[in-house]
């Protein structure tokens, strides 16, 4: 994956583009960094939250938010 090819040593956030049914599983990215704080965006904000809600249910996955824009992660909708 690219995360682990493309990330800064000590990264602690994870932006995922795209949360349809490909959708990379939460799982996969507790493997790829512990802990990190994970923000989701999707051009259907209810995949968006779908897939946020399936990342608080996997034990080693960090704080999950939903971004309103791909383009400013800061514009995050802060769900919990």
């Amino acid at each position: 994956m690219a995360i682990r090819r493309f990330a800064r040593p000590g990264a602690s956030r994870v932006a995922l583009v795209g949360a349809g049914v490909q959708g990379i599983p939460p799982a996969v990215l507790v493997g790829l960094l512990p802990g990190a704080e994970l923000r989701i965006f999707d051009r259907h904000p209810e995949r968006a939250d779908a897939l946020r809600q399936r990342a608080r249910t996997v034990a080693g996955v960090g704080p999950v938010h939903t971004a309103a824009d791909a383009r400013r992660p800061s514009k995050a909708r802060m769900s919990s």
